[in-house]
C-alpha cells in the first residue's frame, strides 16, 4: 500500500498531513463531527504506518551503507549538511539529527547514491525502489 510516502525527484516528500479535529468536553458530536473525526483517525493511522514505514526504510538504508563499508554516525549538525567523507582510514556517513526522520533518510539516501561500492550491489525491492534503480532480474 502506498502510505503516504512519495519519492519525486531524488527526494522523500509527506502527502496528507495529519489533520486533528478537537472537540470540547461536553459538546454535542453531530454526524459531520462524527466523520472529521472518523477521517482524523484514519489520517492518524495512516500517519503512524508512514512513520514506521520510514524507520524501517531508515534501518534498511543504514544497513545497506555498513554492508558497503560505511559506518553511519548520527550527529546534532544544527542543519549542516551530512554525507559521505573518509578520515582515519575509515569511510563515515554523517546524518544531522536535528532534521526530521524522513530528512535523514534523504540524506542516507543521497549519500548511498553517492557511493561507487553500490554499483556492484545486489538490492532487494525495497532499496531498489528507494534508490530509483530498475528492478533487478531473479
Amino acid at each position: 500500500a502506498h502510505l503516504g510516502l512519495e519519492i519525486q525527484d531524488s527526494s522523500l516528500a509527506f502527502r496528507n498531513p495529519l489533520q486533528v479535529h478537537s472537540i470540547s468536553p461536553g459538546a454535542t458530536r453531530t454526524k459531520g463531527a462524527r466523520s472529521r473525526d472518523a477521517e482524523a483517525l484514519k489520517t492518524s493511522e495512516q500517519q503512524e504506518a508512514v512513520a514506521v514505514h520510514t524507520v524501517e526504510l531508515f534501518d534498511r538504508a543504514c544497513e545497506l551503507a555498513r554492508q558497503l563499508g560505511y559506518e553511519v554516525r548520527r550527529e546534532w549538525l544544527g542543519g549542516a549538511t551530512g554525507g559521505c567523507c573518509e578520515f582515519g582510514g575509515r569511510k563515515w556517513i554523517f546524518l544531522d539529527l536535528s532534521l526530521s526522520q524522513i530528512e535523514q533518510l534523504d540524506q542516507i539516501r543521497n549519500a548511498l547514491l553517492e557511493m561507487p561500492e553500490l554499483q556492484n550491489a545486489r538490492l532487494g525491492p525495497t532499496m531498489q525502489t528507494l534508490l530509483g534503480r530498475p528492478k533487478q532480474a531473479a
